[in-house]
């Protein structure tokens, strides 16, 4: 132990970094992992959110989703640019302005921790400005609730809070999703 802490460890250079004086904190070398992965993920998260809800067919609901509905109509209309829209999404993705990650009804494009997300409260993405809710998924949330309910024995606490969560999917496809159709 002796010869390891007189061989000057203090300099040694780790994955882990090392101890910068002048700076007064730790720096990572030039080639660490962790930088590649940093300027990866934004171009990764850009990428999944063009390609999951961009070059879709199918309209999408929510906060973010209608959003996402109004650049599809200018694309097609040619007033804007895929390469723009592309640049200005890595720009903002960079930037912290929007994230992206699947959900069990669609995506979620909010930057941070969503505390229902954790909860598996996946009902409350129905009224999320953040939400990008596909019509495919809401429907098979609806059979899934259904299926689930035969689970429980009417009246349990069980059943009033999946019947809950049922009715709400019920709801929003009524109002939205079969309004469109």
């Amino acid at each position: 132990m002796a010869r390891y802490y007189s061989n000057g460890f203090q300099n040694l250079k780790t994955i882990f970094g090392y101890y910068d004086p002048k700076s007064n904190g730790f720096v990572l070398p030039n080639s660490h992992v962790a930088l590649e992965f940093q300027m990866g993920m934004p171009m990764a998260v850009a990428n999944q959110l063009l390609s999951d809800v961009l070059f879709r067919e199918a309209p999408l609901f929510g906060g973010t989703g209608s959003y996402i509905e109004k650049q599809k109509a200018r694309l097609k209309n040619g007033e804007v640019c895929i390469e723009d829209v592309r640049a200005d999404t890595l720009i903002r993705v960079k930037n912290c302005e929007i994230s992206y990650r699947p959900t069990f009804l669609g995506g979620c494009s909010k930057v941070g921790r969503c505390d229902y997300f954790l909860l598996g409260d996946f009902t409350e993405c129905l009224i999320c400005e953040g939400a990008i809710i596909q019509p495919e998924k809401v429907g098979h949330a609806i059979e899934a609730m259904t299926e689930e309910l035969t689970l429980y024995s009417y009246g349990s606490g069980e059943y009033q809070v999946a019947n809950g969560d049922l009715e709400r999917l019920l709801s929003f496809k009524a109002r939205f999703i079969d309004k469109d159709v």
